[in-house]
């Protein structure tokens, strides 16, 4: 009988049938808006937004999945899968990245990025500085540039972890395993020093580049803290969802196991925070018009409550939920947390895009705003789950599989 743990697979549909209506009622509610050219400029930054939010889910687990093999971590080695199939779907993402391009492209229409008015960046002696940098071919030979990286690294480290659970029962496959997992750690080392720079510049280009005037040196750091709260929250729920079908065994859901992850959630919870309010204190003590004016329009008008909603529910409300070593250790409370986090990413994002849409743009939640991103969720659970359906739930071929089990802090 093969091992359990290696031909553990998805049984049940519902994410499956969520992932299709979630698809698909985007797609309908993206239809009605695009069939108005007046929507065309809030379709294209809410689009960007939903871009970023499941970029962020998709890259922040690759990133897991390397600091797991540069670390030489024991406690997430059962959960590593779990990140693996978010990691899997860099290609789906770089499909899901063209209609940016082509917003940016034909921004006359869309009007994303105000730096394709050439004209208006030639008359600014400090943008016309920047023309070198923000044009679209070269915008457009970074993204591929992002991309082919994080999708060759995706593809060996997913293709990697795959082909070990061939050698369950197998002594010859076992030994060429310990090779895999050392190959993969030394590899991992490079990979999160490029990650660095590539989600960094990525940030930089997708996001701060909608005011090419503004600038942040902290952005790229801001930016990270994101990716990985998102992509610990993604993990969360999904280990929650497995347990709570009884698809996931429960001697890799002891308390030592659960600490680790909760932790790791409520420290970069803090640094998140850190991050945020360092980078609103310095600019806001040096009072550089060029920079203060960014802050300023989010802190007046209907955007000051989007602000403090923001540091609401993306510290305040974690920090005090997760502060006790016991709400670490519960799965529930973990889970919990994880969607208050997923909320805050989202609104993260639109408190960092949407303001740009026009200055007359206020706050709002309409079909324009939520329909690309039920779309784009929706398709990568879909794509999530064919993993899932298709490969073992547990990394069974890896030589460190044992001592994660009997795991203890």
């Amino acid at each position: 009988m093969k091992n359990t743990e290696s031909t553990l697979q998805i049984e049940a549909k519902p994410l499956k049938t969520a992932a299709i209506i979630l698809a698909l009622l985007g797609a309908v509610l993206s239809g009605i808006v695009l069939s108005d050219k007046a929507n065309y400029s809030v379709f294209s930054f809410s689009y960007l937004l939903a871009f970023i939010f499941v970029w962020t889910a998709v890259i922040g687990c690759l990133f897991f999945v390397a600091l797991h093999h540069v670390t030489g971590a024991v406690w997430s080695v059962a959960y590593r899968r779990i990140a693996e199939s978010f990691a899997s779907n860099v290609g789906i993402i770089f499909i899901l990245f063209l209609p940016v391009a082509y917003f940016t492209y034909a921004y006359k229409d869309f009007h994303l990025y105000s730096w394709m008015d050439h004209h208006h960046m030639e008359e600014h002696p400090v943008l016309a500085g920047k023309l070198p940098y923000l044009n679209f071919n070269f915008f457009a030979i970074r993204a591929f540039a992002f991309f082919a990286i994080w999708f060759l690294f995706s593809r060996f480290f997913v293709k990697s972890s795959v082909q070990q659970d061939a050698s369950i029962g197998n002594s010859d496959l076992q030994a060429k395993n310990v090779r895999t997992t050392k190959k993969m750690r030394d590899l991992s080392g490079p990979f999160i020093i490029l990650f660095a720079y590539t989600t960094s510049f990525a940030g930089i280009d997708w996001i701060m580049s909608l005011d090419p005037l503004w600038f942040s040196t902290m952005y790229g750091v801001y930016i990270f803290s994101g990716v990985v709260l998102t992509a610990l929250s993604v993990i969360s729920l999904t280990l929650f969802s497995l347990e709570k079908k009884g698809l996931f065994p429960k001697e890799y859901l002891k308390k030592d196991h659960l600490y680790s992850l909760g932790a790791l959630l409520f420290a970069f919870s803090c640094f998140w925070a850190y991050i945020a309010f360092s980078q609103f204190m310095l600019i806001w003590y040096a009072n550089i018009p060029e920079e203060t004016e960014w802050f300023y329009h989010r802190m007046h008008g209907s955007w000051l409550t989007v602000t403090i909603a923001l540091a609401l529910i993306r510290f305040v409300i974690p920090f005090f939920m997760m502060l006790s070593r016991h709400a670490k250790m519960n799965i529930k409370m973990i889970a919990a947390v994880s969607v208050v986090q997923l909320v805050g990413q989202w609104i993260d994002l639109y408190w960092l895009i949407m303001p740009h849409v026009n200055k007359e743009y206020q706050p709002s939640l309409g079909i324009a705003e939520v329909g690309p991103t039920l779309l784009l969720t929706g398709l990568l659970l879909f794509f999530v789950h064919r993993f899932m359906s298709k490969n073992s739930l547990i990394a069974g071929g890896d030589p460190v599989l044992d001592r994660c089990k009997s795991f203890h802090l």
